[in-house]
């Protein structure tokens, strides 16, 4: 975890919570189900998930911090990016909610607006969590996931990389599975007993 950031209580600022899997609905919509399943940041970080708090800094400063924090992680790269779904000129919003994972872990912190991530759990169902202003994010590497803006249709965000090309998507699909990284994701985070469900909440 980072050391110099701190968790908030997750029922304040981080929710996380069980995907209804109601395709009806448009993705930017909360998809909590009736009634709710909550999922708490300890049963996250069984998945190498991290959910952490950091004070914003101010405009001016936020490059210091993100060089700071690019050296404790060993990144190479940052930069800023504001989304919305009429400036997404390229279609690149729509991609990013298609299911994929990456060979390097996704480190993203959040400056204004906000977002939502789905993560697969072990059984692989989705769990959705809420992505604020001053929350950084850490998916591991291998870990299947999809992010989408809310409907608040806004947000700006520093990405964080190893590789100053960015990252790499690999798509879920019948072959994926048996990628390097996906095995070393298991190997990490799934060897263990599964988590009773009583002790995600």
């Amino acid at each position: 975890m980072l050391s110099h950031a701190s968790l908030l209580p997750e029922n304040k600022v981080i929710q996380a919570w069980y995907h209804d899997n109601n395709d009806t609905k448009p993705p930017t919509t909360p998809h909590r189900p009736f009634p709710d399943e909550p999922v708490s940041l300890a049963f996250l970080a069984t998945m190498g998930v991290e959910l952490t708090y950091m004070t914003l800094p101010p405009p001016n400063d936020v490059d210091l911090h993100m060089a700071r924090l690019c050296e404790e992680r060993q990144y190479k790269h940052h930069d800023q990016l504001t989304l919305s779904f009429e400036t997404d000129e390229g279609g690149w919003l729509p991609r990013i909610y298609t299911e994929h994972m990456h060979p390097d872990e996704e480190i993203r912190y959040v400056l204004e607006g906000d977002a939502y991530m789905d993560v697969r759990d072990p059984d692989d169902r989705w769990i959705r969590f809420h992505l604020v202003p001053g929350v950084l994010l850490v998916v591991p590497a291998g870990l299947y996931h999809r992010f989408t803006l809310t409907t608040s249709n806004r947000l700006k965000v520093v990405r964080l990389f190893k590789n100053p090309g960015g990252w790499i998507s690999i798509v879920r699909d019948a072959e994926s599975d048996k990628a390097a990284c996906h095995q070393a994701y298991l190997e990490a985070f799934r060897h263990k007993d599964a988590t009773p469900k009583a002790a995600r909440e």
